[in-house]
């Protein structure tokens, strides 16, 4: 887990410390995963949102997400086949979340709608609506926005704004209920 002895941080930049998300909190935020910062926990806004293998055994009851870089990028959820070989000895598979994820079919302005709505019953119908409960992998495309539901009650939209073979920059929105 990151240190705690890191200094205070300016009020604009993220938290290295575990937040987690809070019942009926609307998240907004961008952020950028990497080859060596895979993990992402939808963790209440001031949290950092990219974490390595490494800080895995402090944040693996909040982990939701693995974004798996190469040829063909994907997000995956944390216990999936995908995900395994890179969490492999940081904790055990049985340990991790169940994520469901799909890609849907919406537009820009769609997407920038509900997250400036700032509705999370909203946000959480839609992607109720959508996910495919049997999907825990999806490839990544640039421009492509994935409907994220958790087990443990997440609820998310991830639009990719820059994809490359070793990173991936996301708009996001989510909620926890």
């Amino acid at each position: 887990m990151r240190s705690s002895t890191t200094p205070p941080l300016a009020s604009s930049q993220l938290s290295q410390e575990l937040i987690p998300s809070v019942p009926g909190e609307f998240y907004s935020y961008s952020a950028t995963f990497t080859f060596e910062l895979p993990l992402y926990p939808l963790l209440k806004c001031k949290a950092n949102k990219t974490w390595g293998p490494e800080d895995l055994p402090g944040i693996a009851a909040e982990l939701d997400l693995v974004f798996c870089f190469g040829d063909s990028p994907q997000v995956c959820s944390p216990n999936s086949d995908q995900a395994a070989g890179l969490l492999r000895g940081f904790v055990t598979r049985d340990a991790l979340n169940q994520t469901f994820i799909i890609r849907v079919n919406m537009a820009e302005h769609e997407f920038e709608r509900i997250r400036t709505a700032r509705n999370g019953r909203n946000l959480a119908d839609f992607c109720e609506e959508v996910v495919n409960y049997r999907n825990s992998v999806d490839q990544l495309e640039q421009g492509a926005v994935y409907a994220v539901v958790t087990t443990s009650g997440k609820y998310g939209l991830i639009r990719i704004t820059n994809l490359t073979p070793n990173s991936a920059s996301i708009d996001a929105c989510h909620t926890l209920l």
